[in-house]
């Protein structure tokens, strides 16, 4: 550490120790109901899906009946049937309710008969109808009677698939490859094990596949179609030390309590130099140690982030005013949250650590600096929430081959390629409407407390 540093940071603690002194007697505003803050307003209503109500759709086709030769098939079915509520047959263009226990779904999942043609379709249609987890178990060959050569080419189950992401949940599509021979040769053909669940539920049944199943066994693949923030947090955020700082980490948010003075934190964080004595136009990093990451399989996937800090003086103030009767204060409407407006020149994001390693580090913009949000000096504090937003997405099936290897299959009826599956995917989410629901989304939130300017 350098010299400079050093004394900089014995100032600021100097500081801090005589300014907890001066706080432990004044009766200013705290961060103490930030939490709750969050919570009322933040937190949206979700589309909760019943835990523990698993229902199983089975395609009583050849693909799935020799499933019972997999020793992946065979690894599956434990863990389906001990959370299989309901169990529905696809039996032709019949859909069947079949009367079960525990044993009874899986002895049925090993003694499957092949019945010709399936409504899958239908079977998708009454899953996204519902408010349970669903497993649909097919191999995706969509054929109905009075249409020659099925549905090869057209992309059946996108709405389906489009409506069950409206919603807020998400889709896995565990592929399995097989080989089927008929009379005319051998067949690269898949079995498709779609769960319909959403990662916000707990024990969720994919998260039970995961746990107890080899997903990542040779061949198998994954793909995850999701319209809500598809990134993982990989680190905790880190303040300046300088700031003293006390974090309170709850997930997708914190709440930081800078401890210093702002003409303290100017003169130490907002120079030509960082603590290192380092040229730095933007001074010295505020926040750093926030990384986000794709998992592996995501198809909807954040390229670009940006960064909104949103004054929370005044419905802050009031919300906790609200949280005594006698007081007489209203909280605040959620419309009149949801319409903050947006603090310009008061932060800026390292676009470039963002684009060569997909990290986060917040400037205060020194250059530009607008303090106007800093308005709250009466209460003796100043809160500001620091929103990191998707900013920029992409659909990666529309460039990535190997997503399109693990979706198309051979077409036994009439040769070629049975591309109906990817297509379902990949136009799904081009939708506007899917890729619209994670841009802007808020990938992480950053609550600060700080003294008066």
């Amino acid at each position: 550490m350098s010299e400079k540093k050093k004394l900089l940071l014995s100032s600021a603690m100097a500081f801090v120790l005589s300014a907890l002194g001066a706080c432990s007697s004044s009766a200013s505003l705290g961060s103490e109901h930030l939490k709750d803050f969050h919570t009322r307003y933040m937190e949206q209503a979700k589309d909760e899906l019943s835990p523990n109500a698993l229902h199983l759709y089975v395609d009583n086709s050849y693909c799935i009946a020799q499933g019972q030769h997999s020793s992946f098939y065979k690894e599956l079915v434990p863990v389906l049937t001990r959370r299989c509520q309901e169990y529905y047959s696809i039996k032709g263009a019949n859909i069947v309710q079949e009367d079960l226990t525990a044993e009874d779904a899986y002895k049925r999942l090993l003694s499957i008969e092949d019945v010709p043609y399936a409504a899958i379709k239908e079977a998708a249609e009454r899953i996204v109808r519902g408010n349970s987890e669903a497993v649909l178990m097919t191999d995706c060959e969509y054929y109905e009677q009075t249409i020659a050569r099925g549905n090869t080419n057209n992309a059946y189950l996108e709405g389906v698939f489009a409506t069950w992401l409206e919603r807020g949940h998400d889709i896995y599509i565990i592929a399995e490859p097989y080989t089927e021979t008929t009379a005319k040769g051998n067949f690269a053909k898949k079995r498709f094990y779609i769960v319909f669940t959403s990662d916000k539920l707990e024990h969720n049944i994919y998260a039970e596949l995961s746990k107890n199943v080899n997903l990542n066994r040779e061949g198998v693949k994954t793909l995850h179609l999701s319209a809500t923030p598809p990134m993982i947090v990989e680190t905790q955020s880190k303040p300046e030390p300088t700031l003293a700082a006390q974090v309170s980490s709850y997930g997708r948010y914190e709440v930081q309590d800078w401890q210093i003075d702002w003409s303290s934190i100017q003169s130490i964080l907002m120079q030509e130099t960082d603590l290192d004595g380092q040229p730095n136009a933007n001074g010295q990093a505020v926040i750093t140690g926030l990384a986000f990451n794709s998992r592996e399989g995501d198809l909807l996937r954040v390229d670009d982030v940006r960064i909104r800090v949103l004054p929370l003086n005044t419905v802050y103030s009031d919300f906790v005013q609200s949280l005594e009767p006698a007081s007489g204060v209203s909280a605040p409407q959620v419309h009149t949250i949801q319409a903050l407006p947006e603090a310009p020149n008061f932060m800026l994001l390292d676009e470039k650590l963002w684009k060569s390693k997909r990290q986060i580090a917040l400037y205060l913009d020194r250059q530009n600096f607008d303090p106007t949000i800093l308005d709250n000096s009466a209460a003796g504090a100043n809160f500001f929430r620091i929103d990191i937003l998707a900013d920029k997405v992409s659909n990666i099936t529309n460039s990535d081959d190997k997503i399109r290897e693990i979706l198309v299959f051979d077409d036994i009826s009439g040769g070629g390629q049975n591309v109906s599956l990817y297509e379902s995917v990949k136009i799904c989410l081009n939708r506007p409407k899917i890729q619209n629901l994670l841009k802007e989304q808020v990938l992480y939130s950053i609550y600060v407390s700080t003294l008066a300017y």
